[in-house]
């Protein structure tokens, strides 16, 4: 059985939300949430957590998970995970045996399940793919603002209306919930999109990414009927 080590990039210092991966869904913070369903996957081999904030390291000897401290120049809302992941990676790998394939995750996505952890590294293996992200599939027409406040037709003839139902082409909206990479080249580049890219699809009500206090007001009134969804 093939495994991949995942990295979880978490700040105390969160701006919309303050202590946002603390707060909690069904009792549980996001952050645990977060660990306990890569644990449950049994295909990761070890969770490693990277914050500026040592209050995440608590959480991380209390549940038996690695903690890399950030540096205060990675931990700005200015900065991409993708540094932080290959700082904590790079950091990891110095000790510990690489895997072909590592991983993030970003517990904001509150819904991803043990088995979209498992079915997104069975896709990655079968297709070959270099990378991958979760997203959900959509058929809204998307317009894009160009200049002058006009607006551009962006996956759909704006002369030519025809129902949703008859956009062909599959568009998928990335989610942010998981993305898996070639370890190597992902280090190399501190990017998680290059090669052969592929895509997960979540279902839209699993997809919501916590970025606001309704966004969280949201994730706890749909809780109960997200479990029940594959």
């Amino acid at each position: 059985m093939n495994y991949i080590n995942c990295v979880i990039p978490v700040r105390g210092n969160s701006s919309e939300v303050k202590n946002k991966n603390f707060k909690k869904i069904d009792g549980t913070s996001l952050i645990e949430r977060n660990i306990f369903t890569l644990k449950k996957s049994k295909i990761v081999s070890n969770i490693i957590v990277t914050s500026e904030d040592s209050r995440f390291e608590r959480i991380c000897d209390l549940h038996k998970v690695h903690f890399v401290k950030r540096p205060q120049k990675l931990s700005s809302n200015s900065i991409m995970p993708d540094k932080a992941v290959s700082h904590a990676l790079n950091i990891f790998y110095k000790k510990n045996k690489t895997t072909e394939f590592s991983a993030f995750t970003q517990c904001t996505s509150p819904f991803l399940n043990y088995n979209d952890v498992i079915k997104s590294f069975e896709k990655v293996q079968k297709y070959k793919f270099d990378c991958l992200f979760t997203s959900y599939k959509s058929n809204k027409f998307i317009w894009r603002q160009s200049e002058n406040n006009l607006m551009k037709a962006i996956n759909h003839n704006k002369n030519f209306r025809l129902g949703r139902q008859y956009i062909k082409k599959l568009e998928v909206i990335e989610n942010g919930a998981l993305y898996i990479f070639k370890t190597k080249k992902f280090l190399n580049l501190s990017h998680r999109f290059f090669g052969k890219i592929g895509t997960y699809l979540m279902p839209e009500i699993r997809s919501i990414d916590i970025n606001s206090q309704n966004d969280l007001k949201i994730a706890n009134s749909i809780s109960k009927k997200v479990k029940n969804e594959k």
